[in-house]
């Protein structure tokens, strides 16, 4: 895989990052933390708002992470950072949609869809996601 190895050339994705089949838009704009695994997916940052991803976070299969998305009436693109936290767990085929603020020690369901914020220490599963434990 040579996009991963161009990846793994950014000063933003830490040397203990492991990347599976993943596909990165602006990688500038792009931050994984360290020992933090990515099974499969997009991760796309704006070309003016960060993407970031903690430390220690499991990330698996098929995970959409987007900092963009369009204005439902003028079709403009939108961009809104999204911040996740550290020793975060995100479980296959999760879409984590823009402006999305996720805490600490929090683990996302199997087929979920993120549309709110996530504090620390919370289970969430579900479209659109919410509190289960």
């Amino acid at each position: 895989m040579d996009r991963v190895k161009e990846y793994k050339k950014s000063k933003n994705i830490h040397k203990t990052a492991t990347l599976g089949d993943v596909v990165i838009l602006n990688l500038n704009n792009v931050k994984i933390g360290k020992n933090t695994y990515v099974n499969s997916g997009q991760l796309y940052g704006g070309k003016n708002c960060k993407l970031e991803i903690g430390d220690n976070c499991k990330i698996g299969y098929n995970v959409h992470i987007k900092c963009i998305t369009h204005d439902k009436k003028t079709l403009e693109i939108v961009e809104k950072p999204i911040k996740i936290g550290n020793n975060v767990w995100i479980c296959d085929n999760v879409f984590i949609k823009e402006g999305i603020t996720i805490g600490n020690n929090v683990i996302i369901g199997a087929n979920a869809v993120v549309t709110k914020n996530i504090e620390d220490n919370k289970i969430v599963a579900g479209v659109p996601a919410r509190v289960i434990g």
